[in-house]
């Protein structure tokens, strides 16, 4: 079982060790990704860490009840992922303004999911990105490539792949080379 397809498959079926392997793949992006999305707000209450945390529970108990027989692979878990983490974040928000303001009631907190794209532009999106990384073909590069666009340093991606920086410097210069070409190919057409 080593996949996360298979890790999916799992999780829903209630594989703890499935749910510890996701747990160890997906937590540190998800931290990071809760922090992207506060945006530089400071909660009183909670932290990224607290909210990657829920999202993943979260997760896991929709995933273990049934509620998503269509998810099958890392690509649409990312996108998941990226969906409850700002749904969390907006929900630990919210709860704090009303922890502070209780008189005036959970609607009036300030949006942060201003930026959220329409559904269509998120599927416009999401199927651009799975092109771009089939075309990198090479599941190391689509790794790198990932973990670039989450804004992971150069160096914690070499942590997280267990490789050098050298080497994701040139996987780097690789995707992009292949990354342009079909790029500018689309522009000139």
């Amino acid at each position: 079982m080593g996949s996360v397809s298979d890790w999916i498959e799992a999780t829903k079926a209630g594989d703890d060790e499935a749910v510890e392997r996701l747990w160890h793949r997906y937590y540190e992006r998800l931290v990071q990704l809760a922090y992207q999305k506060l945006k530089g707000r400071r909660l009183r209450t909670a932290d990224e860490e607290d909210i990657a945390q829920s999202a993943f529970r979260n997760f896991c108990a929709r995933a273990k009840a049934g509620k998503y027989p269509k998810l099958s692979d890392r690509k649409g878990l990312w996108r998941l992922f990226m969906k409850i983490v700002s749904n969390k974040t907006v929900d630990f928000i919210r709860a704090e303004q009303h922890k502070l303001n209780p008189q005036a009631g959970l609607s009036s907190a300030i949006p942060i999911a201003d930026d959220e794209p329409t559904p269509a532009e998120a599927a416009f999106t999401a199927d651009e990105y799975e092109r771009l990384m089939e075309l990198l073909g090479d599941e190391r590069l689509q790794a790198v490539a990932d973990l670039r666009m989450a804004e992971f340093t150069l160096q914690e991606i070499a942590d997280q792949l267990e490789c050098s920086l050298s080497t994701v410097e040139r996987s780097l210069r690789l995707v992009r080379r292949k990354w342009e070409g079909e790029l500018g190919d689309k522009e000139e057409s």
